[in-house]
């Protein structure tokens, strides 16, 4: 779900959700192809908002019951430091599979996952997600 706003960015929303059996997310990267030449990757928004997120506030939602999911921080991808596709950022779900805690299933309604934010360029024409 793209987002253009005044200030020159376009945030583009990403949400999943259950069609089938339940199951609980572990690691997943959920990738985005982008032109290079129209956007510049800025950041990721969102993420305390995403329940498979460790700065996710889950005591809100199970009454102040302390609740232990097993994800890491939520991030993305790729980071400066790797040789990856330019082309290409993803929502990165981390799970810590050697505690394995259980993790969380994925609800059947549209899940937020994140919002990945990017800078529309000088001259951009029209812009496309993949």
């Amino acid at each position: 779900m793209p987002t253009y706003n005044d200030s020159g960015f376009v945030d583009l929303s990403i949400y999943i959700k259950s069609t089938s059996e339940s199951f609980a997310l572990a690691n997943c990267t959920f990738p985005v192809i982008f032109d290079t030449t129209t956007l510049k990757f800025s950041k990721l928004l969102g993420s305390e908002q995403v329940m498979f997120n460790s700065d996710f506030n889950y005591n809100e939602l199970n009454n102040d019951i302390p609740t232990v999911t097993g994800y890491l921080t939520l991030r993305t991808a790729p980071t400066n430091n790797t040789n990856a596709y330019n082309d290409i950022r993803s929502i990165e779900v981390d799970y810590d599979a050697t505690n394995n805690i259980g993790g969380i299933e994925v609800p059947t309604i549209d899940t937020y996952l994140g919002t990945l934010r990017f800078v529309i360029k000088e001259n951009a024409n029209a812009i496309q997600f993949q």
